[in-house]
C-alpha cells in the first residue's frame, strides 16, 4: 500500500521520540511524538527558553480554545501548560498498538493519516496566532 505522507516526507529515523515541523517562530513547533499509553500525540509546542514567552503564548492560545477547540473534529484537546518543564502544550492523541503500524498495514496507513490530518490543523492553528 506504501502511502506517502507530508509531514514523514525527507526525515530519517531518529533516537528522538518526536518529529519536529517549524512554523517560522522560534520557541514554537508543531510536532508528532510518542506519548505515554501506547498513544501518539500532534501537538503545538511552546518551548522558548524565556519562561515568560510560553506562558505569554500559552494565555494566547487559551483565551481562543473555543475557537481551537472547534476546529479538531472528533477529537478532545489537550490543554497542558507544563509548569514543571517550564514549556507548555496543546495537543491531540491517539491510542495506537505498536505490533500492527510496524509494518505497511491498513492499521498503520490510518494512524499516518491521523497524523497528516491533525498536523495540517495544528500548523493552521500555530500559523493563525503566531505569525
Amino acid at each position: 500500500m506504501n502511502l506517502t505522507y507530508a509531514w514523514a516526507e525527507g526525515r530519517r529515523a531518529t533516537k528522538d521520540s518526536w518529529i519536529s515541523s517549524s512554523i517560522g517562530k522560534s520557541g514554537i513547533s508543531v510536532n508528532v511524538s510518542m506519548a505515554q499509553g501506547a498513544r501518539i500525540r500532534v501537538e503545538i509546542y511552546l518551548g522558548h527558553p524565556e519562561q515568560e514567552k510560553n506562558t505569554e503564548w500559552y494565555k494566547l492560545l487559551i483565551g481562543n480554545k473555543g475557537d481551537i477547540d472547534s476546529v479538531f473534529i472528533n477529537e478532545q484537546v489537550s490543554w497542558e501548560p507544563l509548569d514543571d518543564a517550564k514549556s507548555s502544550r496543546v495537543a491531540v492523541y491517539c491510542p495506537y498498538q505498536k505490533e500492527l503500524v510496524e509494518t505497511d498495514t491498513e492499521a498503520r496507513n490510518k494512524l499516518f493519516t491521523w497524523i497528516s490530518n491533525n498536523m495540517k490543523i495544528m500548523r493552521e492553528v500555530a500559523k493563525k496566532y503566531f505569525k
